[in-house]
C-alpha cells in the first residue's frame, strides 16, 4: 500500500501505565488507490550535536541526570571539518537543559539543536528517513514512495449579523448565520443556515440544511466535518475572519473545540497561532498573492473574482447584515447584474441575497481552485521539497529541509532566530528621464543570483575574507592562492573555489530539478498528454520560485547557513554586472533609459535576431572578464531579451508603461505592460486607476491632445457635478500598526502620541458611523469639510496609548457596504478629491503637452493665476 503524504505533526507516543509518553510523530496520508485517510505513527529520540573534544572532559553522569538517553560517536563532521557526538534525549525539553549546562561549563556550540521544540520534531523525521510525497510500509519498516498528492478539502465561508459596518471582530457577540463549504470528493457545496424562512438550493451540486438556532448549525458543521473528513481547511482571509469567528461562537456555546480535530489527535491550538491539529489551515488570499505574484488593486473576493474572469456575479450589499438577516433592508434590483437574477425568486427577501452572497462567495473559491489549483501547487510543492505543508509558504523552510536531507554527513549550525534582513547594497538603479519613448528594448540577467552563487562558490563555509581598504591589493594575494574574487575599488570579497560549497550544491539541485520538469513538459507536450504536461510546468513553476528565492533565503537571518559577508557578496557583483552593462551598451552608442534591479530599458530598432546577438556578445564578454580577473569557475552572467515596446512611458523609478509587440514569452504578440501606477495600485480611487489606465492608453495609442483633453475635461466635469460615487472617488489606505477599538476607545496600541490621517478616519467611523476597523483593514477614506457637519460632532478626542489628543473632523473611512449618511455625503470635500485627482494624473498630462490650466474651467483658472500673482 502506498500512501500519499499529506503532512506530518507531533505525536506524543503514551507509553505503560505510570511511564511519561514519549516524543512521537504522526505522518497523516491518504491511500493513492482506496482514497482511505492513513494515519502513521511512531515514537522519535530528540537529538543534537555537540563537538567531540567538549565531552572528553564533560561530566556524562551529570548530563544524564539532565535527560541525555544516549551519547555516542557520530560520522557527521561539522562545517570545519570537527568530529562530533550525537546525544539523544528523553524528551525535547532536556535539549536546552543539557546545551545551558554546557555552555556554561565549556561554552560548547550545538549542532542542529532545533529540536528543543516539539515543533521540530516532524521536519526532522521527514528528512532522516528521506521522506517526501509518501511512502509505504514494509515488515514493519517505513519506506519512501514517489507519489502524487491525494487530499480532501473544504472551502468554505461564513456569514454572521452585525449591527455594525465592516464588522471583523470574532469576539463580538454576532451570531454565524450562514456556513457553507465545498468538499472536493463529493464534488458539491453545502449549506447549513437557521433563519425562519425555507431557502432552495442554488444549483445542481447544492444541497442545504435548515437549522434551528445558531448552535444547531455549529452542531451540523462539526457532524458533517466529522463525517468528510477533509484533510484541509481553506478559506479566503481564513486567519482574520472565518476561523477565529468560528471558534469563538463555539466557545460561546460551550462547545468542545477539540472535536474539529480529527482522532486520534483532538487538539485544537489558538495561541500563538490557530491550529487545528490533523488537519491543515489554508489561507486563499495568502495564496494566490504568493502564487500569481501580482499587484491588485485590491483584493476582496468579488474583486478577485472579476479580474480572473470567473463569471461570477458581484450582488451589492448595502447596509448592515442585521439589516438583511431581518428582511429591514432595502434592494435596489436595478443594482444586481443580469448574470445574478438566475438564482433570484420571484419574491426576494433582503434575507435572500445574504444567502446567495454566501453560497457564491464558496463558488468563487471552487472557480478559482479550478483555473489556478492553489490546493494542489502547494500540495505538490510540499510533496516535492519534503517539508511541512506550512512551510511552503516560507522558502527558506524549503530550503531548510533541503538541507538537512542532503547533508545527512554533516552536522549542520542549529537555526537561529531572525534579527533584520542586513541592510545589503542593492543593485544599480539608473534614474529614468520622464517621457514618451519609441522602440524600447528590455532586457534582464537571466538566473541572476542563482548564476552567481554557482559561479563563484559562495557558501558560508567556502567564505575566505572580505576587504575595503586595499581591496585591490587583497584581491590579488587571495587570487595568486587560487581563490575566487570579485573586486573593484570599493571593496573585494573571496571565496575558495575548493569543495564546492552546500548552498551551490542547493542551488545546483533545483536548477537542474527545473530543467528535467521543463524537458518533461515538453515532451508531454509533443506527445499530447496534457494532464502530464500540466504536472510538470506546475512542478517546473514551483523549482523556479525556490531557485530565485536563493538569495532572499542566504541573507535571511534566521537561516541555519546565514553569513553576512557572503550575503552582501552577492548583490555586490551583480552591480558590478549591471555597471559594466551599462557601460557596454552605452559604449556601442545605445541610449539607456532606466535600469533597476536585474533589468534594463534602452531604444534601440534593430530586429530581435541582431538584439539576441548583441546580448550574447555582451554576456560573453562579461563572463570572460569574469573568469580572467575574479577566477569565477563558471558563467556569472546570462542576458535575456524580455520585451520590444513599440510605445513606452517612464514616470520615475519603478513606475512605467509599455504597448509591446514581442515578447520572450509570448513571441510576437500586443500588449499593455503596468509597473508601479495608479493604475493598479491598490491605494489609489477607482477614478484615479481607470483614469491614468485610459490616459496612458491613450498615450500608447498615440491619441491627439485633444482627445486625451477632452477626456480629462469630462471627468473633472463627473466630479464637479458630483457625478461619481463616493467609493469611486475615496482612497483605500491600509491600518498598518496594532489598532483595535472597544467601548470608544483604543485598546491595541500601534500609535503613541500621534495618529495618521487614515487612522483617525477609522476612529472617527467606529466611533460615529458604527463601523468596526482595525488592523489590518482598508478602508476608503475621505476628505470631510468639518464645517458642514451639524448633527455629527466636527472635533473628536482620541485616546491614544501615551495621551488624549483633540483633533478637528476632516477625513472619515468607509466602505462599499456602509450606509453612508446624508449629512455626511453632503460634508463630502469635493474639491480636495478633484485637487488630488489632478496632482495624480498631472505628469501624464504633461507629457501629453497639457496644463492643469487646461483642463479647469475658466474662472477656476483665472482665480488660481490671480492667487499666483498675490504670492509673486
Amino acid at each position: 500500500m502506498k500512501v500519499s503524504i499529506i503532512n506530518a505533526v507531533y505525536y506524543p507516543i503514551k507509553g505503560r501505565a505510570f511511564e511519561p509518553a514519549r516524543p512521537g510523530v504522526a505522518l497523516i496520508g491518504r491511500d493513492v488507490e482506496t482514497k482511505a485517510k492513513v494515519y502513521y505513527a511512531c515514537s522519535v529520540d530528540p537529538h543534537f550535536y555537540i563537538e567531540d573534544w567538549v565531552l572528553k572532559g564533560a561530566d556524562l553522569a551529570a548530563l544524564k541526570k539532565l535527560g541525555a538517553k544516549k551519547i555516542e560517536y557520530s560520522t557527521k563532521r561539522t562545517l570545519s571539518n570537527r568530529l562530533t557526538r550525537k546525544i539523544s534525549v528523553r524528551k525535547c525539553s532536556n535539549v536546552d537543559e543539557i546545551l545551558t549546562y554546557l555552555r556554561k561549563v565549556y561554552r560548547a556550540r550545538a549542532y542542529e539543536a532545533d529540536l528543543a521544540k516539539v515543533s521540530g520534531l516532524p521536519i526532522r523525521f521527514l528528512t532522516e528517513h528521506h521522506l517526501t510525497s509518501g511512502y509505504e510500509v514494509k515488515d514493519a519498516d517505513i519506506y519512501p514512495a514517489d507519489v502524487e498528492p491525494v487530499l480532501r478539502y473544504w472551502l468554505f465561508d461564513i456569514e454572521w449579523i452585525s449591527s455594525r459596518a465592516a464588522s471583523v471582530d470574532a469576539k463580538r457577540d454576532e451570531p454565524i448565520v450562514l456556513f457553507s463549504w465545498y468538499d472536493n470528493f463529493d464534488d458539491r457545496i453545502f449549506t447549513v443556515y437557521w433563519h425562519e424562512r425555507d431557502f432552495p438550493a442554488l444549483s445542481n451540486f447544492h444541497e442545504v440544511y435548515k437549522a434551528k438556532c445558531e448552535k444547531e448549525l455549529l452542531y451540523e458543521v462539526q457532524k458533517s466535518l466529522e463525517e468528510q473528513n477533509p484533510d484541509l481547511l481553506a478559506a479566503h482571509n481564513l486567519y482574520r475572519a472565518d476561523l477565529p469567528k468560528w471558534f469563538s461562537r463555539m466557545l460561546k456555546h460551550r462547545m468542545n473545540l477539540n472535536l474539529l480535530s480529527p482522532k486520534p489527535f483532538r487538539k485544537v491550538s489558538m495561541y500563538p497561532r490557530m491550529t487545528i491539529k490533523g488537519r491543515v489551515l489554508f489561507d486563499v488570499l495568502s495564496a494566490f498573492k504568493l502564487y500569481t505574484n501580482k499587484e491588485l488593486a485590491r483584493y476582496s473576493l468579488e474583486y478577485i473574482a472579476e479580474h480572473e474572469k470567473l463569471g461570477v456575479p458581484k450582488i451589492p450589499l448595502k447596509g448592515t447584515t442585521s439589516k438583511y438577516w431581518s428582511d429591514e433592508a432595502s434592494i435596489d434590483v436595478t443594482l444586481i447584474p443580469e448574470e445574478a437574477k438566475k438564482y433570484l425568486p420571484k419574491e426576494m427577501p433582503p434575507s435572500f441575497v445574504l444567502y446567495l452572497r454566501n453560497y457564491l462567495d464558496v463558488l468563487i473559491l471552487k472557480l478559482l481552485e479550478d483555473k489556478h489549483a492553489l490546493i494542489n501547487f502547494f500540495a505538490s510543492l510540499r510533496a516535492f521539497a519534503g517539508c511541512l505543508f506550512e512551510d511552503t509558504f516560507f522558502k527558506y523552510k524549503i530550503y531548510d529541509a533541503a538541507l538537512l536531507r542532503m547533508c545527512s554527513d554533516i552536522a549542520l549550525p542549529t537555526a537561529g532566530r531572525y534579527s533584520g534582513s542586513g541592510g545589503f547594497k542593492g543593485a544599480l538603479v539608473i534614474e529614468p528621464e520622464p517621457g514618451i519613448y519609441d522602440n524600447v528594448v528590455c532586457i534582464d540577467f537571466k538566473r541572476q543570483y542563482p548564476m552567481i552563487i554557482r559561479g563563484m562558490n559562495i557558501s558560508p563555509e567556502t567564505f575566505a575574507g572580505v576587504e575595503y581598504k586595499d581591496p585591490e591589493g587583497f584581491a590579488k594575494r587571495m587570487l595568486r592562492k587560487g581563490y575566487c574574487v570579485a573586486y573593484n575599488e570599493r571593496a573585494a570579497y573571496a571565496f575558495k573555489s575548493k569543495p564546492k560549497g552546500i548552498m551551490v550544491k542547493l542551488v545546483e539541485y533545483y536548477w537542474k530539478q527545473r530543467d528535467r520538469f521543463e524537458e518533461a513538459a515538453l515532451r508531454a507536450a509533443k506527445a499530447g498528454d496534457r494532464e502530464a504536461e500540466k504536472i510538470a510546468k506546475r512542478k517546473a513553476f514551483q523549482t523556479k520560485q525556490i531557485l530565485n528565492s536563493a538569495f532572499g533565503v542566504t541573507s535571511y537571518s534566521a537561516f541555519r547557513l546565514y553569513k553576512r559577508e557572503s550575503c552582501a557578496a552577492i548583490p555586490f557583483m551583480a552591480r558590478i554586472g549591471s555597471e559594466k552593462t551599462l557601460s557596454k551598451l552605452n559604449s556601442r552608442g545605445y541610449q539607456v533609459l532606466y535600469g533597476d534591479t536585474d533589468s534594463m530599458f534602452f531604444i534601440s530598432s534593430e530586429s530581435i535576431e541582431q538584439l539576441k546577438q548583441l546580448i550574447d556578445e555582451i554576456s560573453a564578454e562579461l563572463n570572460k572578464e569574469a573568469k580572467e580577473k575574479w577566477n569565477a569557475k563558471r558563467d556569472l552572467f546570462a542576458l535575456d531579451l524580455q520585451r520590444i515596446y513599440k510605445k513606452f512611458i517612464v514616470l520615475t523609478k519603478k513606475r512605467y508603461a509599455g504597448l509591446y509587440i514581442w515578447d520572450s514569452k509570448e513571441g510576437y504578440a500586443e500588449g499593455f505592460e503596468w509597473k508601479g501606477l495608479e493604475a493598479i495600485r491598490s491605494d489609489s480611487s477607482i477614478l484615479e486607476q481607470t483614469a491614468q489606465r485610459k490616459v496612458i492608453t491613450m498615450l500608447l495609442r498615440e491619441k491627439s491632445r485633444e482627445e486625451i483633453l477632452k477626456y480629462i475635461k469630462e471627468l473633472i466635469r463627473g466630479l464637479e457635478a458630483r457625478a461619481y460615487s463616493i467609493t469611486e472617488v475615496g482612497f483605500p489606505e491600509k491600518i498598518g500598526k496594532r489598532f483595535k477599538m472597544a467601548k470608544g476607545r483604543i485598546v491595541e496600541y500601534g500609535y503613541g502620541n500621534r495618529a495618521p490621517a487614515n487612522v483617525k478616519a477609522a476612529y472617527y467611523s467606529n466611533m460615529y458611523l458604527g463601523t468596526d476597523y482595525a488592523s489590518g483593514d482598508k478602508p476608503i477614506r475621505l476628505p470631510i469639510i468639518p464645517g458642514k457637519l451639524t448633527s455629527f460632532p466636527r472635533r473628536f478626542t482620541m485616546v491614544l496609548k501615551n495621551s488624549s489628543r483633540e483633533y478637528e473632523c476632516k477625513w472619515i473611512a468607509i466602505d462599499e457596504s456602509l450606509e453612508v449618511p446624508e449629512e455626511i455625503e453632503k460634508a463630502v470635500d469635493w474639491e480636495k478629491i478633484k485637487e488630488r485627482f489632478l496632482n495624480k494624473i498631472a505628469p501624464l498630462m504633461e507629457l501629453a503637452g497639457i496644463k492643469k490650466e487646461d483642463v479647469l474651467p475658466e474662472k477656476e483658472s483665472l482665480n488660481r493665476w490671480i492667487k499666483c500673482g498675490e504670492v509673486d
